[in-house]
């Protein structure tokens, strides 16, 4: 079993941060120069800095639009770089859970019943309202036996292309009616 002070014991805990919905705990374990990346391209996100993601999560997180953003790792695998340092992937499987509000207020609303429709599912992190998958790579700005890898760096982050367009629709829907709009 792993300790709280190995790299897969911090990727595992970062990965634990989207169901509880905490954004500060990023604080802690990514660098304070970590890029964030995701993966592919062509979904239009721009690399981000640590605290660009810590407030946009946050952001998320506290609009009280999720209930829950339930991501359950599927495998594991520890490496080292080329350069000695701790590198952790995860594969993982989940998705948002819709506020009670936020699922009421889009089926009332036709174009949020059209979005949620036939897409809730199950997955290894429970019934989610939005079905996704991911595959983190988390790379450590020192080795493993150096302060458990240290902090993160670098995180790529390789989303469902289709599932991720798809959410990004549910979610500014539910933004809009959420802040009253139409």
């Amino acid at each position: 079993m792993a300790t709280q002070n190995t790299p897969r014991a911090k990727a595992l805990t970062l990965i634990s941060t989207f169901r509880a919905l905490d954004s500060q705990t990023l604080v802690v374990l990514l660098h304070e120069k970590c890029v964030w990346t995701m993966f592919p391209t062509s979904l239009g996100f721009p690399p981000q800095t640590r605290d660009q993601q810590v407030s946009r999560l946050g952001e998320m997180y506290s609009s009280g639009i999720l209930a829950s953003f339930p991501v359950e790792p599927l495998e594991v695998i520890e490496s080292v770089t080329q350069d000695g340092k701790a590198m952790v992937s995860v594969r993982c499987d989940g998705g948002i859970v819709l506020s009670e509000r936020t699922r009421a207020l889009l089926a009332e609303d036709k174009e949020g019943a059209q979005l949620l429709s036939g897409r809730n599912a199950d997955s290894k992190a429970g019934r989610v309202d939005v079905r996704n998958e991911w595959h983190f790579t988390f790379f450590f700005d020192s080795s493993p036996e150096q302060d458990g890898g240290g902090k993160i760096e670098r995180v790529w982050e390789f989303l469902d292309g289709e599932a991720t367009q798809h959410l990004v629709k549910v979610l500014g829907r539910a933004t809009t009616l959420v802040q009253g709009g139409d």
